[in-house]
């Protein structure tokens, strides 16, 4: 039975995955205000320098902890209803699903309201947005699937963690690369007062984000 537990336990884990990448604790994309919705994952609404978070995706959070707390119940359980426990799953990615869509509102909301964008360049950002925020969180999923994969494998097999870390490397090379072009696709629908705004809100919300 422990054993069991075990294997789902990791099932579990990369089920999380799929979760939202702006709230992990080691996250270091792009993404505005990070700190600010690790806070608010926990439960504690109160936010340094103004950061918008609406509503809806603090009900989202909340309703994401229900469903994780549910499932960590689950997995104590003598006996554990796999059935039930694969619905929890399925449910939290939906749920997932859902807090990102409703985060990239939040995050061109920011933007919008910071950096006072005209109809015409609130388009062409979120246009920016939807093309690059959705590649990014996939190449997070895989730099996080490849991380557990290298934890898991330990020092057993040297040949296999070796080819790995590289796979890990040449995917944040790429994560890298591609944020870098996103803010300099958003950058050149700004007037130059909106640039240096954009770049001094990167810097005080990302210290680590990419210069364009």
């Amino acid at each position: 039975m422990k054993r069991l537990k075990y294997v789902v336990g990791i099932l579990i884990i990369f089920s999380l995955i799929s979760s939202i990448i702006f709230a992990a604790p080691n996250y270091k994309g792009p993404m505005l205000y990070k700190e600010r919705i690790m806070i608010l994952d926990r439960n504690r609404y109160t936010y340094e320098r103004g950061v918008p978070v609406s509503q809806d995706l603090q009900n989202l959070l909340r309703e994401r902890n229900r469903i994780q707390a549910e499932i960590h119940l689950l997995l104590r359980e003598e006996k554990i209803d796999s059935e039930k426990l694969q619905q929890k799953i399925k449910e939290l990615k939906n749920l997932n699903n859902k807090i990102y869509e409703e985060w990239k509102k939040n995050l061109l909301s920011f933007l919008d309201k910071n950096l006072k964008l005209k109809e015409d360049q609130k388009e062409k950002v979120k246009a920016i947005f939807d093309k690059y925020l959705d590649a990014l969180k996939e190449l997070r999923l895989q730099i996080r699937e490849k991380t557990l994969q290298a934890r898991a494998l330990g020092n057993q097999d040297k040949e296999k963690l070796d080819q790995l870390k590289k796979e890990i490397s040449d995917l944040r090379i790429k994560e890298k690369n591609m944020e870098k072009e996103m803010w300099k696709e958003i950058s050149n629908v700004l007037d130059k007062a909106q640039v240096a705004r954009l770049r001094y809100l990167l810097m005080i919300y990302n210290r680590k984000a990419p210069k364009f």
